[in-house]
């Protein structure tokens, strides 16, 4: 005789996954660590100051989930989240996921355009 498993009770839960610490890392590594993303053109220390919306875009587009971890982190929550909401140069899919990300976290997209897309808010 087997058992049936009729008397049992089992429950499923879905739980989010816990979100993985990301150590902090000085400019000249994290310009190591991205500078894979900028075949085209050298990526620097000053970039990330001078061209945050251009950094973040290649990083969305391109990176790994650590390098954008890696980047929020050393960007900080406010600034990173405005660099890509000012974002332009996305494909429609990554677009289409960081609206989603924005409107969760309650930031507004700062660019208007005549067309009705997907990206516009």
């Amino acid at each position: 005789m087997y058992p049936t498993g009729m008397n049992r009770k089992e429950t499923i839960s879905i739980q989010p996954k816990k979100r993985r610490s990301v150590q902090v890392v000085g400019a000249d590594e994290m310009v190591a660590r991205l500078g894979r993303l900028f075949w085209d053109s050298k990526l620097s220390v000053e970039d990330f100051d001078l061209h945050p919306v251009w950094v973040v875009e290649r990083v969305l587009e391109f990176g790994k989930l650590e390098d954008i971890d890696l980047l929020r982190a050393a960007m900080g929550r406010d600034k990173f989240l405005k660099a890509v909401a000012s974002a332009e140069r996305l494909s429609p899919q990554t677009r289409s996921l960081w609206k989603q990300i924005l409107i969760i976290e309650g930031v507004k997209c700062t660019k208007k355009y005549s067309r009705n897309t997907a990206w516009n808010c």
